[in-house]
């Protein structure tokens, strides 16, 4: 789905590039040219994909919350009370799927 994604963008990115660049005219060099620079860029989206996932990943682990973390902070916020089965009153039902300490 990512190849596809990005090979569709490619190619509307290239091809609106050479548009502009020919004024709108039919130049078969600068077609195959643009057409080689978008095989190539496409053939780089798997290559530059992992190194790009881990980067957003590593990020993305700095800014969400751990589990046990926002069961403390819920149980800060409540003053640590519990309803009659001993779980946190009103805790909130999104939360709960992902809480399991």
């Amino acid at each position: 789905m990512v190849c596809f994604v990005a090979g569709t963008v490619i190619s509307l990115l290239v091809d609106s590039i050479l548009f502009t660049l020919t004024d709108g005219l039919i130049n078969v060099p600068a077609g195959l040219a643009t057409d080689a620079i978008a095989i190539s860029l496409l053939l780089a989206v798997p290559q530059v994909r992992q190194p790009f996932r881990s980067w957003v990943a590593a990020r993305w682990r700095v800014l969400r919350f751990r589990p046990a973390r926002l069961r403390a902070l819920w149980r800060r916020i409540t003053g640590g009370k519990l309803n009659q089965q001993g779980g946190d009153i009103a805790f909130p039902l999104f939360f709960a799927g992902s809480i399991r300490n």
